[in-house]
């Protein structure tokens, strides 16, 4: 059986409820479920006076720039993409600026399977596949880079996609989009497949 890599469990992403039967940490099951995602819901703090965090939905993708062969098993780095003056974008220029490694960030996703009826309101439920991610966001600067991560995006959403487009892209274009490359020190898998027994019916949901 080969060895598999996994995101150490920590305090910022330990599962804690039924951990033994639904977390896993291992960066194939992280990463595949982050993979069939094409929206990554990016949470992070506006600022020190604003008490609410703010969180957005943006396209998102994974890959390893400088290995693109890797596998999900390996190492992997989000690409987040942007508008040049979003907000997200100018704190993590800030952030950069002020030496810090990137705006600090959570990236979730969810894909639902099923939907769970029961005969008590109570034990309704849903089985689901989840992802989170806690790391840093900078700004990709190499065009080499911006590029690369804008054909991975392009060909997640449609595969074969970037082969029908204009290339390159245009330097208005280029000039207002933006990639936040995000690394991942710890993150964590929850997965809850229920079959109550008092299910009626199960629909699962098309993937």
């Amino acid at each position: 059986m080969r060895n598999q890599l996994s995101y150490p469990a920590g305090e910022q992403n330990k599962v804690n409820r039924l951990a033994e039967k639904r977390a896993a940490y291992d960066l194939e099951t992280v990463h595949g479920i982050m993979n069939q995602s094409l929206v990554f819901h990016v949470s992070f703090q506006p600022d020190a006076e604003n008490a609410f965090p703010s969180t957005i939905p943006m396209l998102g993708a994974l890959g390893n720039f400088d290995y693109p062969s890797a596998g999900l098993n390996e190492p992997q780095d989000a690409y987040i993409h942007g508008y040049i003056s979003a907000r997200m974008t100018n704190l993590a220029r800030k952030a950069m600026d002020d030496g810090l490694p990137g705006l600090p960030v959570c990236l979730s996703v969810a894909k639902v399977d099923g939907l769970i009826l029961s005969l008590s309101a109570f034990t309704h439920s849903c089985n689901y596949r989840s992802a989170v991610l806690f790391g840093h966001a900078s700004l990709v600067t190499d065009e080499s880079e911006k590029l690369w991560a804008l054909e991975m995006l392009t060909n997640k959403i449609i595969p074969g996609r970037w082969d029908q487009v204009r290339q390159p892209p245009t330097r208005p274009n280029s000039c207002r989009r933006r990639f936040c490359g995000f690394e991942s020190p710890a993150a964590a898998q929850r997965c809850v497949r229920d079959h109550r027994r008092m299910t009626r019916r199960m629909f699962r949901m098309p993937q």
